[in-house]
């Protein structure tokens, strides 16, 4: 991965990607997104990488003698594994045009939540949007009087 985090370990960002992941995929299948047992093969790829980055843990915990042959022998696996893990490489690219499915789909959910968010206005169970990962600035100390 190549992003850093004060909240998150590199594994942790890891894990809550594949978790997004399987989450978006269900949806996709759900809605007949995916193409045939497509959302398994994710899944199933998902999977296997996790098991896969177990193995490379336990060969970094092992003797660094033995590191650099094990993880050779892992390579072949790592690579097909490296191919369509989260999506395929098709669905990353955008469409030439929005059909009227598209446009039906954002209408129903602009509608769905926003509907969703006057309920819960009226309940008030609504709070601002906020962020943790945002740094508040914490005032100095006075300067000492001289």
């Amino acid at each position: 991965m190549n992003y850093e985090s004060h909240s998150m370990s590199p594994d942790e960002m890891v894990e809550a990607t594949y978790d997004a992941a399987i989450g978006i995929n269900r949806v996709k299948a759900d809605i007949g997104h995916h193409r045939s047992g497509r959302g398994g093969s994710h899944r199933a790829a998902i999977s296997d990488a996790r098991v896969s980055m177990a193995r490379i843990d336990a060969i970094m915990d092992g003797p660094p003698e033995w590191r650099s042959s094990h993880l050779k022998a892992l390579k072949v696996e790592f690579d097909r594994l490296s191919q369509s893990t989260v999506a395929e490489k098709s669905e990353l690219n955008w469409p030439h045009a929005a059909t009227f499915k598209n446009v039906l789909a954002c209408v129903g959910l602009f509608l769905r939540e926003n509907v969703a968010n006057l309920f819960a206005h009226g309940r008030g169970e609504m709070s601002p949007a906020t962020s943790d990962q945002v740094l508040t600035a914490t005032p100095s100390p006075a300067a000492p009087k001289v």
